[in-house]
C-alpha cells in the first residue's frame, strides 16, 4: 500500500519584536530553526526588520501547528498575528528550511507590515515578497 501524500499547510504571522536592533539574536533564531524545521519538513522565511516579524512556514499540518503554537509563546515577541492558516498546494520555499531575510533583501515589506489591518491579503503578498528574495 502506497503512503498518502503528506498534505501541506501554510501558515503566515506577524508579530512585534522585543529584540530590538540585535542581528546576532536573529542569526541564532536562524541558526537553531535550520535543523529543527529541515527534521520537521518545514520550509520558509522569516523577515525582520528590528521592529517586526513576518513568516511563512509550509510543511505538513501537524508539525507546521505545533511549531506556531511554540512561536506564539516565545518571549522573542509580542503581538503575535496569524494572517493565514490554510492548506497549500505547492511549496513556495521548497529550498529553504528557513531563509533569514532583512529589509535591504525584501524592500517594500516594511510598508506591507505597517498597515493598519493586515489580513489574508496580506499574507500572499508577503508569501510573494519573500519568494522573490
Amino acid at each position: 500500500m502506497a503512503d498518502a501524500p503528506i498534505r501541506l499547510h501554510q501558515i503566515v504571522y506577524v508579530s512585534r519584536s522585543l529584540i530590538g536592533e540585535r542581528g546576532a539574536t536573529v542569526r541564532e533564531i536562524a541558526r537553531v530553526a535550520l535543523p529543527r524545521n529541515a527534521a520537521a519538513g518545514i520550509t520558509g522565511a522569516l523577515f525582520y526588520d528590528g521592529e517586526r516579524f513576518a513568516q511563512v512556514l509550509e510543511g505538513p499540518w501537524a508539525e507546521t501547528s505545533l511549531l506556531m503554537e511554540a512561536i506564539r509563546y516565545d518571549s522573542r515577541h509580542f503581538d503575535v498575528r496569524v494572517l493565514r492558516d490554510a492548506p497549500l498546494r505547492a511549496r513556495r520555499f521548497a529550498d529553504w528550511s528557513l531563509r533569514l531575510v532583512d529589509r535591504a533583501q525584501a524592500p517594500g515589506v516594511e510598508a506591507l507590515l505597517a498597515r493598519e489591518r493586515p489580513g489574508p491579503a496580506l499574507a500572499l503578498e508577503l508569501a510573494d515578497r519573500l519568494a522573490q528574495v
